[in-house]
C-alpha cells in the first residue's frame, strides 16, 4: 500500500493502513469536510449535549436551541418558569407578586406557627453561657403556640428568655412580640427579652459583656 503522506510503499496499519507511520498519520493535511465532521462528532458527545442543554435550553439534532428573553431577546444563561432574564424577571408583576407573597407567608409562618429548625449563633452563644454559669435551662419549650428561646425555672418562677436579633426591630414583629409576651405573662410567665449584637469589635464585646453580667443578676436576684 502506499501512504497517503510521502507516497512510500508500507505494510503497516496506520489510518487503517493509509499511512506508513504514525509520524506521517499525525501530520497528514485535515480537510475543511474533515474538521466539520470532527466538530459535529464534538458537539454530539454526551457530556457536550448535558453541559450545553444545562446551560441554554434543549439539544436538538446537533444544534443547541437558545432560549431568550421574552421581553427583551437577550439569551438566558439557565432556563427559568417565567421565560425572562433577570433583569427582565424583576420587573415583572407575576413574579414581584409571587415574591411578595411567598414572603409574607414565611414571615407569618415564622411569627406565627414558627417552628425551630436549629441554633443560630446568638442561641448557641447563650448556651454556652448559661452552661457555663451552671444555670439550668431547656431549648425551644412549646407553650401553646409559642416556642421559648430559653426557658428556666428558678424558685417557683418560670423564665422566658428571648435573644431578639435585628428582625425583631421591624413593626409587624414589635406588635407580634408585644402580644406575645402579655400572652405569656398572664400564664405565670417572666419574659427576659435581650437585644443581640455580634462580637465583632471591642465596643460590641463590651456590650455582650454587660448583657451577661446584666442577666446573671437578674436571674440570681429571683
Amino acid at each position: 500500500m502506499k501512504c497517503e503522506k510521502c507516497g512510500q510503499e508500507h505494510d503497516s496499519t496506520f489510518g487503517s493502513g493509509r499511512f506508513c507511520s504514525r509520524q506521517c498519520a499525525n501530520s497528514r493535511i485535515i480537510t475543511e469536510e474533515t474538521k466539520e465532521k470532527i466538530k459535529l462528532g464534538m458537539s454530539t458527545s454526551k457530556k457536550f449535549i448535558d453541559a450545553q442543554t444545562k446551560r441554554f435550553g434543549v439539544f436538538y439534532g446537533g444544534e443547541i436551541k437558545t432560549e431568550r428573553c421574552k421581553v427583551c431577546q437577550t439569551p438566558i444563561k439557565r432556563r427559568t418558569k417565567f421565560g425572562l432574564c433577570k433583569a427582565c424577571l424583576h420587573n415583572d408583576e407575576s413574579y414581584r407578586k409571587k415574591l411578595s407573597d411567598s414572603i409574607k407567608l414565611s414571615m407569618k409562618t415564622n411569627y406565627y406557627g414558627w417552628t425551630p429548625t436549629g441554633e443560630s449563633y446568638p442561641e448557641k452563644f447563650w448556651t454556652n453561657v448559661l452552661q457555663s454559669r451552671g444555670i439550668r435551662f431547656e431549648r425551644e419549650k412549646k407553650v401553646d403556640r409559642f416556642y421559648l428561646d430559653f426557658y428556666l425555672e428558678k424558685n417557683g418562677k418560670k423564665i422566658d428568655f428571648e435573644i431578639d436579633g435585628k428582625q425583631h426591630k421591624y413593626k409587624d414583629r414589635i406588635k407580634h412580640d408585644l402580644d406575645r409576651t402579655k400572652f405569656l405573662v398572664n400564664l405565670g410567665y417572666i419574659v427576659y427579652r435581650l437585644d443581640w449584637v455580634a462580637p465583632t469589635n471591642d465596643e460590641r464585646k463590651e456590650k455582650v459583656k454587660a448583657d451577661i453580667e446584666r442577666f446573671i443578676s437578674f436571674y440570681n436576684a429571683l
